[in-house]
C-alpha cells in the first residue's frame, strides 16, 4: 500500500503540475520523485499522471485519488494536533505563514521573544502571498496564518491581532506633503505606486483611495521598493502603519493621514476550524498582539 511520503509527493505534484517545481518544494531530486510516483502507479495498476511536453496532469484515476489523499493527509495533521494538545502550551512546532507586508515588520520582535518565553517551541516561518498561504493552510502544510481579513469564516477561525491604519507616503517636495491630512478623492492616481498583482495590500490601497482605475508602468514586489521609489520622487504610495517606523526613515519621505475616517486593514491570526490546537494559537495571538503595540506606537513619530 502507499506510504505517507508517497501521498505527500502525489499531493504536491498534483498541485504544481510540474516535476521540477514539485521536487524543489519537497527538497528532493526529480529522479527520486519520479521513482516514488512510478511505485504508486505500479501499486495502482494504472497511470496516475499524464506526462506532456510542458505539464503533468492527472489521469481520471489520479483525479479520483486526489480528494481522498487530501483528506487522509488533513486527518493526519489533525492527529498531530491532538497529540500536541496534550503537550505543555506552545511546545509542539508551529508552521506559521505570514504575508510579506507584515512579516519584516513584526518577525524581528517575535522570534527572540518566542525563544525567550517558549524555549521548547519551534516556530517555522513561511512568507508568501495570501492565496498561497490559504492553500497551504487548507491542505495542512502550515498550521496558522497571519494575514488580513477576510478569509473563509466557515473554514478558518480567526483572532484579531491589530487594526493597521493606512497612510499616504509622499516625497517631501510633493505639494500635498505639507498638509496634515489629504482626502482620498484628491489623490493623483497617475502618481500612485502599488504592489504587484496578488498582494492583498494592492486592492486594499485602491479601495482606500476610492478608485478602481489604475495603470502604471511600475509595480513592486515589496513595500521597501515602493518606499525607495517614493523617496526618489517617482510617485506616491499607501503604507500600512505597521511598516511606517521601518520604511519611513528615509530622509525624503513624508507620511500623511487620510482626511476623515481612516481606512485600515484588520490583521488576524487564522487557523483551521477543525484544528485541536486552538489554545496554542490563542496564546500565540496574544503574544503577537503585545508585540505589535509598540511597533504601531512608533509609527506616530513619523506621521505629519
Amino acid at each position: 500500500m502507499f506510504t505517507v511520503r508517497q501521498l505527500r509527493y502525489f499531493q504536491i505534484l498534483a498541485s504544481t503540475g510540474h516535476f521540477g517545481e514539485a521536487s524543489e518544494k519537497l527538497g528532493i531530486s526529480q529522479p527520486a520523485l519520479s521513482v516514488q510516483i512510478a511505485e504508486m502507479e505500479k501499486i495502482a495498476g494504472s497511470p496516475l499522471f499524464e506526462r506532456t511536453s510542458k505539464r503533468i496532469i492527472l489521469t481520471p484515476l489520479g483525479c479520483n485519488f486526489l480528494p481522498i489523499i487530501n483528506d487522509i493527509l488533513a486527518r493526519l495533521t489533525v492527529l498531530g494536533d491532538i497529540v500536541a494538545a496534550h503537550e505543555s502550551p506552545l511546545s509542539y512546532p508551529i508552521k506559521l505563514g505570514i504575508i510579506p507586508t507584515v512579516a519584516p515588520y513584526i518577525l524581528p520582535s517575535v522570534l527572540p521573544k518566542v525563544r525567550h518565553l517558549y524555549p521548547s517551541l519551534t516556530l517555522q516561518i513561511q512568507e508568501a502571498k495570501t492565496d498561497r498561504l490559504v492553500e497551504l493552510l487548507r491542505n495542512g502544510h502550515i498550521d496558522a496564518v497571519v494575514a488580513a481579513t477576510p478569509l473563509d469564516e466557515d473554514e478558518f477561525v480567526s483572532e484579531l491581532l491589530f487594526d493597521d491604519d493606512f497612510y499616504y507616503a509622499l516625497p517631501r517636495d510633493d505639494p500635498q506633503s505639507v498638509y496634515k491630512n489629504v482626502r482620498a478623492g484628491d489623490v493623483d492616481t497617475g502618481k500612485l505606486l502599488l504592489l504587484e498583482e496578488g498582494h492583498c495590500l494592492r486592492d486594499q490601497s485602491l479601495e482606500a483611495c476610492q478608485t478602481k482605475r489604475y495603470r502604471h508602468d511600475i509595480t513592486a514586489s515589496s513595500l521597501t521598493t515602493l518606499m525607495q521609489l517614493v523617496a526618489n520622487g517617482i510617485g506616491i504610495t499607501i503604507i500600512p502603519q505597521i511598516a511606517v517606523s521601518t520604511e519611513a526613515r528615509l530622509d525624503n519621505i513624508s507620511v500623511v493621514a487620510f482626511e476623515g475616517e481612516t481606512p485600515r486593514r484588520h490583521i488576524c491570526l487564522f487557523w483551521r476550524r477543525r484544528s485541536r490546537r486552538s489554545k496554542d494559537f490563542k496564546l500565540l495571538a496574544d503574544l503577537l498582539k503585545s508585540l505589535a503595540v509598540p511597533i504601531l506606537d512608533q509609527a506616530r513619530n513619523f506621521i505629519m
